[in-house]
């Protein structure tokens, strides 16, 4: 598997061990506090560009599990955990997923539902008692009013 970070000593190209890493790391914060005053005291580690690497392959579009084999993790929480995840790209994401799923389904699915539609599904759900609360009618959603 490839290395993120990695030289060629020689033949023999290998990963850059993690303690040069940050011996590289700490020569760069300190020249960069030289050059600009807002740097001043900034450190950075090795496993804080791993966590901005994860941020950005999940956040520009991989999937998560894809990811999760990357960064050698076994456990999708333990990636879950690296991956800073914006509320607008939350709300991006599923508009783009609805969409593609949309525009692969017939037109006629997306039909308007109608009150009685709707009282039969919430009826589904009051009958088995979901865990997960009462549904609630959401900003921009399709439920019907009452008129």
């Amino acid at each position: 598997m490839p290395f993120l970070l990695q030289r060629k000593i020689g033949t023999i190209r290998g990963a850059i061990a993690a303690s040069s890493v940050l011996k590289m790391l700490r020569r760069t914060c300190k020249r960069l506090a030289e050059a600009n005053d807002a740097f001043a005291g900034m450190t950075f580690t090795p496993h804080d560009f791993r966590r901005l690497f994860a941020t950005d392959i999940v956040n520009g579009g991989l999937p998560i599990h894809i990811g999760a084999a990357l960064l050698g993790q076994v456990k999708l929480q333990t990636t879950q955990g690296y991956v800073a995840v914006f509320a607008e790209d939350i709300v991006k994401s599923y508009q783009e997923f609805l969409n593609h799923r949309r525009s692969q389904r017939p037109e006629d699915e997306y039909a308007d539902i109608t009150y009685q539609e709707w009282a039969e599904c919430e009826e589904y759900f009051d009958k088995r008692r979901v865990e997960l609360g009462k549904l609630r009618c959401c900003p921009g959603s399709r439920r019907p009013r009452r008129t």
